[in-house]
């Protein structure tokens, strides 16, 4: 595939500047691409990748197992295919989960929510994921604070905890979060962490 064919001159370039840095991919969520990526037959040095990294979406939900049920669907489904596969076409292979994405629906404060639907009526979207909350992408959603009553925080932060484990014993080096919960506060809460993306 074009990804692989873009990621074997991106990283044959890099090493012509510094052989030590490795680069990781295919970064996409679940395992899209991830069987192809990591054979080295499918690369044009024959080098399997260093880093095989992906990302999670966990799906929509507040104070409920949502995200939970989706880790374990993860694990048995995803994940288990991914080992699998290294552990038969690359076994040095080192691999990451960079985003986990559980994306909250009672992430805004109700008293903000609802005076800014009052304010701008239907000129004010809706949070497409469902709930009661504006589109925190539209400009007219500030200022909305976070909603500090809900459960679905620490729901999201225990799913966070229970997949980090999961992963960490089938050898996961490190797992990242989506901002440090997806969707709203963005640009506030990110996690800091350094990530190199390509879009192709």
């Amino acid at each position: 595939p074009r990804y692989i064919r873009c990621f074997d001159q991106i990283r044959k370039a890099v090493e012509s500047v510094n052989k030590h840095i490795k680069l990781a991919g295919p970064e996409t969520v679940g395992n899209q691409y991830i069987n192809e990526f990591l054979d080295p037959k499918n690369h044009a040095d024959g080098r399997a990748p260093e880093i095989m990294s992906h990302h999670a979406f966990l799906g929509m939900g507040s104070a409920t197992e949502t995200f939970f049920k989706a880790i374990d669907n993860f694990m048995t489904g995803d994940v288990a295919g991914i080992v699998e596969q290294r552990d038969a076409v690359a076994p040095k292979t080192e691999m990451v989960l960079n985003e986990w994405i559980p994306f909250l629906t009672d992430w805004c404060d109700e008293d903000d929510a609802r005076a800014l639907f009052e304010k701008h009526g239907d000129a004010l979207e809706r949070d497409p994921r469902g709930g009661a909350c504006p589109n925190w992408k539209d400009p007219k959603s500030q200022p909305t604070r976070a909603n500090r009553q809900t459960l679905g925080w620490n729901v999201a932060a225990g799913a966070f905890a229970y997949g980090y484990a999961r992963l960490a014993l089938v050898g996961y080096k490190y797992v990242g979060a989506d901002q440090l919960i997806g969707g709203p506060c963005e640009s506030v809460w990110q996690l800091a962490a350094f990530q190199c993306a390509v879009d192709i």
